[in-house]
Protein backbone atom coordinates (compact mmCIF):
# COMPACT_ATOMS: atom_id res chain seq x y z
CA UNK A 1 0.00 0.00 0.00
CA UNK A 2 1.29 3.49 -0.28
CA UNK A 3 2.91 5.70 1.92
CA UNK A 4 0.51 8.41 3.42
CA UNK A 5 1.68 11.98 1.89
CA UNK A 6 2.35 14.73 4.79
CA UNK A 7 1.90 18.33 4.43
CA UNK A 8 3.66 20.04 7.27
CA UNK A 9 2.08 23.45 8.41
CA UNK A 10 5.18 25.79 10.20
CA UNK A 11 8.77 24.63 10.44
CA UNK A 12 8.82 25.63 14.37
CA UNK A 13 10.25 23.15 17.00
CA UNK A 14 7.11 20.97 17.31
CA UNK A 15 7.07 20.53 13.86
CA UNK A 16 10.78 19.82 13.48
CA UNK A 17 10.47 17.11 16.01
CA UNK A 18 7.22 15.41 14.51
CA UNK A 19 8.90 14.63 10.80
CA UNK A 20 12.38 13.29 13.14
CA UNK A 21 9.89 11.04 14.86
CA UNK A 22 8.79 10.10 11.42
CA UNK A 23 12.32 9.58 10.09
CA UNK A 24 13.97 7.13 12.45
CA UNK A 25 10.48 5.01 13.60
CA UNK A 26 10.10 1.49 12.16
CA UNK A 27 7.21 2.82 10.21
CA UNK A 28 9.23 5.14 7.86
CA UNK A 29 8.08 3.37 4.93
CA UNK A 30 4.63 3.87 5.82
CA UNK A 31 4.94 7.79 5.92
CA UNK A 32 6.34 10.55 3.20
CA UNK A 33 6.34 14.13 3.92
CA UNK A 34 5.83 15.65 0.76
CA UNK A 35 5.94 19.47 1.65
CA UNK A 36 6.66 22.09 4.47
CA UNK A 37 5.03 25.64 4.83
CA UNK A 38 6.75 27.94 6.76
CA UNK A 39 5.48 31.98 6.94
CA UNK A 40 8.84 32.60 5.50
CA UNK A 41 9.93 30.63 2.64
CA UNK A 42 13.46 31.01 4.16
CA UNK A 43 12.40 29.03 6.99
CA UNK A 44 10.19 26.64 4.79
CA UNK A 45 13.29 25.73 2.79
CA UNK A 46 15.86 25.63 5.75
CA UNK A 47 13.29 22.98 7.51
CA UNK A 48 12.83 21.40 4.17
CA UNK A 49 16.99 20.74 3.24
CA UNK A 50 17.39 19.75 6.95
CA UNK A 51 15.02 16.52 6.40
CA UNK A 52 14.73 16.04 2.87
CA UNK A 53 11.41 17.34 1.81
CA UNK A 54 11.00 18.05 -1.78
CA UNK A 55 8.35 21.26 -1.47
CA UNK A 56 8.97 24.28 0.31
CA UNK A 57 6.26 26.74 0.54
CA UNK A 58 6.43 30.67 1.61
CA UNK A 59 3.10 30.27 3.03
CA UNK A 60 0.45 27.83 4.57
CA UNK A 61 -2.37 28.63 1.49
CA UNK A 62 0.40 26.78 -0.60
CA UNK A 63 -0.63 23.39 1.32
CA UNK A 64 -4.39 23.54 0.74
CA UNK A 65 -3.57 23.55 -3.15
CA UNK A 66 -1.43 21.52 -3.21
CA UNK A 67 -2.99 17.93 -4.31
CA UNK A 68 0.35 15.58 -3.30
CA UNK A 69 -1.11 15.54 0.37
CA UNK A 70 -3.07 13.37 1.67
CA UNK A 71 -3.14 14.76 5.48
CA UNK A 72 -1.84 18.32 7.08
CA UNK A 73 0.02 18.41 10.21
CA UNK A 74 -0.26 21.84 11.79
CA UNK A 75 1.95 22.80 14.01
CA UNK A 76 1.74 26.40 14.39
CA UNK A 77 0.89 28.55 17.12
CA UNK A 78 -2.11 27.97 19.53
CA UNK A 79 -3.64 31.80 18.43
CA UNK A 80 -3.24 31.10 14.47
CA UNK A 81 -4.92 27.06 14.72
CA UNK A 82 -8.01 28.49 13.90
CA UNK A 83 -7.89 30.43 10.77
CA UNK A 84 -4.98 27.60 9.22
CA UNK A 85 -7.50 24.74 10.21
CA UNK A 86 -10.11 26.50 8.54
CA UNK A 87 -8.52 27.30 5.33
CA UNK A 88 -6.88 23.60 5.03
CA UNK A 89 -10.43 22.94 6.14
CA UNK A 90 -12.25 24.89 2.93
CA UNK A 91 -9.82 22.84 0.64
CA UNK A 92 -10.91 19.37 1.56
CA UNK A 93 -7.88 18.71 4.05
CA UNK A 94 -7.35 16.39 6.19
CA UNK A 95 -5.88 17.52 9.39
CA UNK A 96 -3.80 16.45 12.39
CA UNK A 97 -3.95 19.53 14.31
CA UNK A 98 -1.85 20.22 17.52
CA UNK A 99 -3.36 20.65 21.07
CA UNK A 100 -4.91 22.83 22.03
CA UNK A 101 -7.14 22.69 19.08
CA UNK A 102 -9.00 26.11 19.90
CA UNK A 103 -7.81 29.13 22.25
CA UNK A 104 -11.46 28.64 23.87
CA UNK A 105 -14.69 26.43 23.52
CA UNK A 106 -15.83 28.37 20.90
CA UNK A 107 -13.14 28.08 18.25
CA UNK A 108 -12.72 24.41 19.38
CA UNK A 109 -16.45 23.90 18.07
CA UNK A 110 -16.00 26.11 15.27
CA UNK A 111 -13.21 23.89 14.04
CA UNK A 112 -14.63 20.87 14.70
CA UNK A 113 -18.01 21.94 12.97
CA UNK A 114 -15.94 22.84 10.12
CA UNK A 115 -14.58 19.44 9.55
CA UNK A 116 -17.68 17.55 10.23
CA UNK A 117 -19.82 19.47 7.45
CA UNK A 118 -16.67 19.12 5.01
CA UNK A 119 -16.48 15.18 6.05
CA UNK A 120 -12.80 15.75 6.73
CA UNK A 121 -10.66 13.33 8.63
CA UNK A 122 -9.84 15.48 11.50
CA UNK A 123 -7.82 14.87 15.31
CA UNK A 124 -6.42 16.97 17.42
CA UNK A 125 -3.11 15.97 18.11
CA UNK A 126 -3.41 14.80 21.64
CA UNK A 127 -0.33 12.18 21.22
CA UNK A 128 -0.59 11.00 24.91
CA UNK A 129 -3.61 8.75 23.57
CA UNK A 130 -1.56 6.73 21.24
CA UNK A 131 1.30 6.01 23.39
CA UNK A 132 1.46 2.14 23.65
CA UNK A 133 1.50 2.38 27.62
CA UNK A 134 -0.76 4.61 28.19
CA UNK A 135 -3.18 2.50 26.10
CA UNK A 136 -2.16 -0.49 28.20
CA UNK A 137 -2.64 1.67 30.99
CA UNK A 138 -6.64 2.86 29.80
CA UNK A 139 -7.15 -1.30 29.41
CA UNK A 140 -5.86 -2.20 32.53
CA UNK A 141 -8.06 0.14 34.03
CA UNK A 142 -11.01 -0.40 31.97
CA UNK A 143 -10.60 -4.19 32.92
CA UNK A 144 -10.46 -3.45 36.57
CA UNK A 145 -7.32 -4.85 36.98
CA UNK A 146 -6.52 -1.73 39.85
CA UNK A 147 -10.18 -2.29 41.37
CA UNK A 148 -11.83 0.80 41.37
CA UNK A 149 -10.08 4.02 41.10
CA UNK A 150 -10.51 6.62 43.28
CA UNK A 151 -7.63 9.21 43.44
CA UNK A 152 -5.27 9.99 40.51
CA UNK A 153 -2.77 12.90 40.35
CA UNK A 154 0.10 14.64 38.35
CA UNK A 155 2.84 17.57 38.18
CA UNK A 156 3.92 19.00 35.09
CA UNK A 157 6.05 21.89 35.46
CA UNK A 158 9.24 23.52 33.43
CA UNK A 159 11.25 26.56 33.61
CA UNK A 160 9.45 27.96 29.96
CA UNK A 161 11.22 31.56 29.27
CA UNK A 162 8.90 32.02 25.87
CA UNK A 163 7.23 34.02 23.94
CA UNK A 164 4.50 31.76 23.42
CA UNK A 165 4.20 30.54 26.97
CA UNK A 166 5.03 34.58 28.59
CA UNK A 167 3.23 36.87 26.24
CA UNK A 168 -1.31 36.84 26.09
CA UNK A 169 -1.47 37.73 22.40
CA UNK A 170 0.63 34.56 21.55
CA UNK A 171 -2.06 32.26 23.41
CA UNK A 172 0.43 32.15 26.25
CA UNK A 173 0.15 30.53 30.23
CA UNK A 174 0.32 26.84 31.37
CA UNK A 175 -3.00 26.07 31.08
CA UNK A 176 -3.46 25.82 27.43
CA UNK A 177 0.66 24.62 26.79
CA UNK A 178 0.89 21.85 29.55
CA UNK A 179 -2.05 22.17 31.98
CA UNK A 180 -3.75 19.91 28.87
CA UNK A 181 -1.28 17.04 29.23
CA UNK A 182 -2.40 16.84 33.09
CA UNK A 183 -6.25 17.04 32.52
CA UNK A 184 -5.75 14.35 29.87
CA UNK A 185 -4.20 12.28 32.48
CA UNK A 186 -6.65 12.56 34.50
CA UNK A 187 -9.19 11.91 32.08
CA UNK A 188 -7.77 8.46 30.99
CA UNK A 189 -7.48 7.39 34.89
CA UNK A 190 -10.79 7.89 35.45
CA UNK A 191 -12.29 6.41 32.08
CA UNK A 192 -13.06 9.89 30.40
CA UNK A 193 -15.74 10.78 33.06
CA UNK A 194 -16.86 14.30 33.34
CA UNK A 195 -15.80 15.72 36.96
CA UNK A 196 -19.06 16.94 39.17
CA UNK A 197 -16.77 19.85 40.13
CA UNK A 198 -13.57 21.63 39.69
CA UNK A 199 -12.07 23.69 41.84
CA UNK A 200 -8.81 25.99 40.70
CA UNK A 201 -6.12 28.27 41.91
CA UNK A 202 -3.41 30.10 40.64
CA UNK A 203 -0.95 33.11 39.81
CA UNK A 204 -0.87 34.96 37.54
CA UNK A 205 1.71 37.23 35.25
CA UNK A 206 1.67 40.87 35.36
CA UNK A 207 0.66 40.21 31.29
CA UNK A 208 -2.26 38.15 32.45
CA UNK A 209 -1.20 34.50 31.95
CA UNK A 210 -0.82 31.73 34.36
CA UNK A 211 2.10 30.58 35.24
CA UNK A 212 1.79 28.21 38.74
CA UNK A 213 -2.24 26.54 38.76
CA UNK A 214 -3.12 23.97 41.05
CA UNK A 215 -6.43 22.04 40.46
CA UNK A 216 -8.94 19.20 42.38
CA UNK A 217 -11.34 17.59 40.09
CA UNK A 218 -14.11 15.68 42.08
CA UNK A 219 -16.02 12.95 40.58
CA UNK A 220 -18.65 10.91 41.70
CA UNK A 221 -18.33 8.05 43.99
CA UNK A 222 -16.22 10.22 46.29
CA UNK A 223 -13.30 9.83 43.49
CA UNK A 224 -10.98 12.70 42.99
CA UNK A 225 -7.75 13.60 40.94
CA UNK A 226 -5.60 16.50 41.37
CA UNK A 227 -3.16 18.08 39.58
CA UNK A 228 -0.18 20.91 39.29
CA UNK A 229 1.32 22.52 36.94
CA UNK A 230 4.43 25.44 36.85
CA UNK A 231 5.96 27.50 33.63
CA UNK A 232 8.47 28.89 36.45
CA UNK A 233 9.71 25.68 38.23
CA UNK A 234 10.36 22.09 37.36
CA UNK A 235 8.41 19.58 39.19
CA UNK A 236 8.54 15.88 39.23
CA UNK A 237 6.22 15.44 36.13
CA UNK A 238 5.45 12.13 36.89
CA UNK A 239 1.94 10.56 37.59
CA UNK A 240 -0.25 8.01 39.35
CA UNK A 241 -3.34 6.09 39.62
CA UNK A 242 -4.50 4.43 42.40
CA UNK A 243 -7.47 2.19 42.43
CA UNK A 244 -8.95 -0.46 45.44
CA UNK A 245 -6.37 -3.34 44.32
CA UNK A 246 -3.22 -0.92 43.42
CA UNK A 247 -1.55 1.51 41.28
CA UNK A 248 -0.03 2.72 38.27
CA UNK A 249 2.94 5.24 38.67
CA UNK A 250 3.96 6.92 35.37
CA UNK A 251 7.94 8.00 35.57
CA UNK A 252 8.85 10.89 33.93
CA UNK A 253 8.12 12.49 31.37
CA UNK A 254 4.85 11.92 32.53
CA UNK A 255 3.29 13.50 29.22
CA UNK A 256 5.16 11.17 27.03
CA UNK A 257 6.17 8.15 28.87
CA UNK A 258 8.49 5.23 28.35
CA UNK A 259 8.42 3.63 31.60
CA UNK A 260 5.75 2.90 33.86
CA UNK A 261 5.25 0.87 37.10
CA UNK A 262 2.42 -1.78 37.04
CA UNK A 263 1.38 -2.57 40.45
CA UNK A 264 5.39 -3.46 41.12
CA UNK A 265 5.99 -5.02 37.67
CA UNK A 266 8.02 -2.45 35.06
CA UNK A 267 6.84 -1.83 31.68
CA UNK A 268 9.00 -0.06 29.50
CA UNK A 269 8.99 0.99 25.61
CA UNK A 270 12.09 1.21 23.77
CA UNK A 271 12.08 4.56 21.57
CA UNK A 272 14.55 4.83 18.87
CA UNK A 273 17.82 7.78 18.82
CA UNK A 274 18.43 10.63 16.13
CA UNK A 275 21.02 12.26 14.46
CA UNK A 276 18.85 15.23 14.83
CA UNK A 277 18.62 16.29 17.93
CA UNK A 278 14.97 15.85 19.71
CA UNK A 279 13.75 19.57 20.99
CA UNK A 280 11.39 18.32 23.71
CA UNK A 281 11.53 14.65 25.44
CA UNK A 282 10.77 11.32 24.46
CA UNK A 283 9.37 13.07 21.05
CA UNK A 284 10.17 9.71 18.88
CA UNK A 285 7.22 8.66 20.35
CA UNK A 286 5.26 11.77 18.59
CA UNK A 287 5.24 8.42 15.32
CA UNK A 288 2.56 7.07 17.50
CA UNK A 289 -0.15 9.22 16.45
CA UNK A 290 1.26 9.63 12.95
CA UNK A 291 0.61 5.41 12.97
CA UNK A 292 -2.60 6.38 14.01
CA UNK A 293 -3.59 8.79 11.76
CA UNK A 294 -2.69 6.44 9.09
CA UNK A 295 -4.58 3.83 10.12
CA UNK A 296 -7.47 5.96 10.75
CA UNK A 297 -7.61 7.14 6.89
CA UNK A 298 -6.78 3.37 5.75
CA UNK A 299 -9.82 2.75 7.22
CA UNK A 300 -12.14 5.71 6.00
CA UNK A 301 -12.51 7.19 9.54
CA UNK A 302 -13.45 10.91 9.39
CA UNK A 303 -12.62 10.70 13.45
CA UNK A 304 -9.89 9.01 16.00
CA UNK A 305 -11.14 6.28 17.81
CA UNK A 306 -8.57 7.28 20.54
CA UNK A 307 -8.79 11.37 20.04
CA UNK A 308 -12.74 11.54 19.08
CA UNK A 309 -13.88 14.99 18.86
CA UNK A 310 -16.02 14.19 22.05
CA UNK A 311 -12.79 14.29 23.65
CA UNK A 312 -11.33 17.09 22.55
CA UNK A 313 -14.65 19.38 23.36
CA UNK A 314 -14.61 17.80 26.82
CA UNK A 315 -10.93 18.89 27.45
CA UNK A 316 -11.93 22.51 26.29
CA UNK A 317 -14.69 22.75 28.54
CA UNK A 318 -12.34 21.53 31.44
CA UNK A 319 -9.63 24.35 30.55
CA UNK A 320 -12.41 26.91 30.10
CA UNK A 321 -13.66 26.00 33.56
CA UNK A 322 -10.53 26.48 34.81
CA UNK A 323 -8.72 29.54 33.31
CA UNK A 324 -12.15 31.10 34.51
CA UNK A 325 -11.97 30.44 38.14
CA UNK A 326 -8.15 31.58 38.00
CA UNK A 327 -8.61 34.67 36.21
CA UNK A 328 -7.09 33.90 32.64
CA UNK A 329 -8.70 35.68 29.65
CA UNK A 330 -7.53 35.62 26.47
CA UNK A 331 -8.67 38.53 23.39
CA UNK A 332 -10.72 35.59 21.56
CA UNK A 333 -12.48 34.98 24.72
CA UNK A 334 -14.69 38.71 23.79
Amino acid sequence: MAPIRWGIASAGLISSDFVNAIDVSPYKADHEVVAVAARSQAKAEEFAKTFGIKKAYGGYEKLAEDPDIDVVYVGTINTAHLENCLMLIKAGKNILCEKPLGMNVKETKQILEAAQAKNVFFMEAMWARCNPLNRKMQEEIKNGVLGEVMQANATFGAKMEVDRVLKKDLGGGGILDIGIYAINFLQMAFGDEVPEKIIASGNLSPEGVDHSVSVIFRYKNGKMGCFSLSTQVELANEAQVCGTDGQIKVEYPMWAPNRMNFKGKELKIDLPESKIKFNFPNSAALVFEAEHVRECLQNGLKQSDLVPHSLTLTIAEIMENIRKQVGVEYPQDR
